[in-house]
């Protein structure tokens, strides 16, 4: 049964310009711009879904960020344009964006494996952005330190040793590595989904690992029950909390281990079978806890993170999409069907315009409306079963 397909081509089809695929028809707080991450996801699921107006415009997102692209490397997080002139163009107003030098990479390297572009038009500028994130890693142990809204949830209060960021840029790494030819990448990767696995699982059995970053902050956390991996650590602590981007990517993009299956196993229990949706992050941070006055002040216009809210909490289409591929690449047809189910009675009980994110209680939709990001979340859960679909990421 489609959720909404029909709709999703129609809507990223209209966001697809000649220069670039668009977040959104909103014209709020500069949604209408061409963000990185947005138009790169964007274009996976075009990939994905055959929708060839949708990869020509991804090709031209790609041009455009190749030709902005930094002396050192950095990819824009956004540009806007007007006309034959480009307006703003932004490496990330608050902080760097770190993820949209990743998901450039990710972008490029799929659909130069697809056959969609040239790989040797890209090579030089690819080996930049891989440059700037090995300087960024500065201290040769294989993780990068995003700071606060260095990446997709940039209102958000975490940083540090960030997951998500490792995963995209170990992801990244592993196609380059095999589109190019160039071993010290897939090996450097092959160091990264290692340490991930070290450093985000603390186990008694690894403890003594070189990679183990911080010795005393690990085994503070061996004792602790891991039901899935931490979202992130610092010099300060590890985050015990729950990111569906990262555990989605992860189940996708990297080599398979058995943590993996055991948090795949997790999000069935505690959302899927009980006929929840999984939230961005959880659990919310609620008005009085220790995180509460940090993420209460970190906004750019306006406040979004009350409960069960936006990144807060909130249920995002496109990350619903990332899991539901995960599902179906991993064999679990069952999971991936429920999850569909659930979606589609979400969907049903709201009046559905691409919305942003619905909140985590109610399911009212929240955010901007008529979203790239929405219709390429549920493109890809359309999609996710098509027996091309694996070979194609």
């Amino acid at each position: 049964m489609e959720i909404y397909y029909t709709q999703a081509v129609a809507l990223l089809r209209t966001l697809s310009t000649p220069y670039g695929i668009k977040a959104s028809k909103s014209h709020n707080s500069n949604y209408e711009a061409v963000f990185t991450r947005d138009a790169v996801m964007a274009g996976i699921a075009g990939l994905i879904a055959g929708i060839e107006e949708v990869c020509q415009s991804h090709i031209y997102t790609l041009e455009q960020l190749r030709k902005l692209q930094g002396e050192n490397g950095q990819i824009a997080s956004n540009y806007t344009h007007l006309s034959d002139n480009l307006e703003r163009v932004s490496f990330g107003t608050l902080s760097p964006k770190i993820d949209s030098v990743t998901w450039y990479i990710v972008g490029v390297c799929l659909y130069a494996k697809n056959g969609k572009i040239n790989p040797d038009a890209w090579q030089q500028s690819i080996e930049r952005a891989i440059s700037l994130l090995n300087t960024l890693e500065y201290n040769g142990r294989h993780l990068i330190y995003i700071p606060k809204g260095g990446n997709w949830a940039d209102e958000y209060i975490d940083d540090g040793y960030i997951l998500y960021d490792q995963i995209l840029r170990a992801w990244g790494l592993t196609l380059a590595g095999t589109l190019y030819g160039v071993k010290k990448w897939t090996e450097k990767a092959t160091l990264i989904w290692k340490t991930i696995q070290i450093n985000y699982w603390p186990k008694t059995e690894r403890s003594t690992s070189p990679l183990v970053y911080h010795p005393t902050l690990y085994a503070r956390q061996i004792a602790t029950a891991k039901t899935h991996p931490y979202s992130s650590f610092s010099p300060s602590g590890y985050r015990e909390l729950f990111d569906l981007a990262a555990c989605s990517l992860l189940a996708i993009a990297s080599p398979k281990y058995e943590e993996i299956e055991h948090t795949l196993d997790w999000i069935e229990a505690t959302f899927l079978n009980k006929n929840l949706l999984p939230p961005a992050f959880s659990p919310v941070i609620d008005k009085g806890e220790s995180d509460w006055q940090e993420l209460s002040k970190h906004y750019l216009f306006s406040f979004k993170n009350l409960p069960y809210h936006y990144h807060n909490g909130g249920i995002w289409w496109i990350w619903l999409g990332w899991l539901a591929l995960a599902m179906a690449v991993n064999n679990r047809t069952d999971s991936f069907r429920l999850l569909r189910t659930i979606c589609e009675q979400a969907i049903t009980a709201e009046n559905f315009e691409f919305d942003e994110y619905i909140d985590g209680k109610e399911h009212y939709p929240g955010g901007e409306k008529m979203m790239a990001y929405s219709a390429s979340g549920l493109l890809m859960m359309n999609c996710a079963e098509h027996s091309t679909t694996k070979e194609r990421l």
